[in-house]
């Protein structure tokens, strides 16, 4: 039939499509519900139908540690390296202009590239020592409006994200021992990541879809 009577007559299912939030091990995927968006009510539908794992990688976003909290408790987390080096990346730029910001790019870019517990260990004393060492450089004030604000407040901002991961051990987790005591554990999530990017392009170049859907 005619592309355009396609449309018409299934236009109302169009609207369900969106993001399929996948749960995986490294061999095969263990659960998928297809959702209009990626939030805790989502995650609950999709966790609490698998039983608990002891390790969770993810990219923390969406309602999934809300999620977790509530269905798999006890389940460690490694939040996906790559995922944290994106997040000083919207901050700092590639191209950061402060030496500040130079030096902690770099380090930013260390997590995806630790293979074993040396790594992780010069991972956490670089990061250590870089915010010990501009300490005094963050707490910088200047007058906005009428009122004071911090300087660097996007570079405080990325300098946050991996620290809060650092100290709640979820970055880097996956080498922890009592973590990988049953078997080697991912450090990103990558593959749950091109499974859905294969999804999204499936549904992208469907020939029955408008341009955009």
């Amino acid at each position: 039939m005619p592309a355009r009577t396609l449309r018409d007559l299934t236009a109302r299912f169009w609207e369900l499509w969106s993001v399929l939030p996948v749960a995986c091990t490294g061999d095969f995927a263990v659960g998928c519900r297809l959702a209009r968006s990626e939030n805790s009510r989502d995650r609950d539908c999709l966790m609490s139908r698998i039983a608990p794992p002891d390790v969770l990688v993810c990219d923390g976003s969406g309602g999934i540690e809300k999620a977790r909290r509530a269905y798999w408790p006890g389940t460690r987390v490694q939040r996906c390296a790559l995922h944290a080096f994106e997040q000083v990346r919207r901050c700092t730029t590639t191209r950061p202009k402060l030496q500040s910001g130079i030096e902690f790019y770099g380090i930013a870019k260390d997590p995806p590239r630790v293979a074993d517990q040396d790594g992780a260990a010069r991972l956490l004393v670089s990061l250590n020592d870089w915010c010990a060492g501009w300490g005094e450089f963050f707490k910088g004030r200047t007058i906005v409006g009428g009122g004071k604000q911090y300087k660097h407040k996007r570079l405080r901002k990325a300098r946050c994200f991996p620290e809060k991961l650092c100290r709640e051990g979820a970055l880097p987790a996956f080498l922890e021992d009592d973590v990988a005591a049953s078997g080697p554990v991912p450090s990103t999530s990558n593959k749950i990541e091109s499974s859905n990017a294969r999804m999204r392009e499936v549904l992208r170049n469907h020939r029955g879809m408008l341009t955009g859907t």
